[in-house]
């Protein structure tokens, strides 16, 4: 994810650090960055099912506290294309929640996922 990741690339200097394997049940990565929209959190990976999804919880733990599901999705187009949905499930609690009625979170979040998922089809398709 770091390679495609929008967040991931607005600080080049945030601290990362790693538990477990990557790509596996379990695996954490965590971040530590001192800009406003990277902020400090984790995500775990819940639950990979082999071609169809990867689950995980995600926890940010500064600006603000949540702790969320996201998700991955693939489906087959065709022999060498995949559809990949990213998402998430997600609150706010107060204050931050009345954000939510002066900022459209779901537009802003909508677009940081498109432009992640068109920096992953650039990744794949130029290997």
């Amino acid at each position: 994810m770091d390679n495609y990741s929008p967040w991931a690339k607005i600080d080049p200097n945030m601290k990362q650090t790693y538990q477990g394997t990557d790509g596996t049940e379990g695996f954490v990565s965590a971040w530590s960055s001192t800009h406003k929209d990277v902020g400090v959190g984790e995500q775990e990976i819940e639950k990979i099912v082999e071609g169809e999804s990867i689950d995980f919880k995600l926890r940010f733990f500064e600006p603000f506290k949540s702790d969320d599901h996201g998700y991955l999705l693939t489906s087959a187009i065709t022999e060498n294309q995949t559809k990949v949905t990213w998402g998430s499930d997600g609150h706010m609690d107060y204050p931050f929640n009345a954000l939510i009625l002066i900022m459209n979170f779901e537009k802003t979040i909508g677009e940081d996922f498109s432009k992640g998922l068109s920096n992953l089809k650039q990744i794949l398709e130029n290997k």
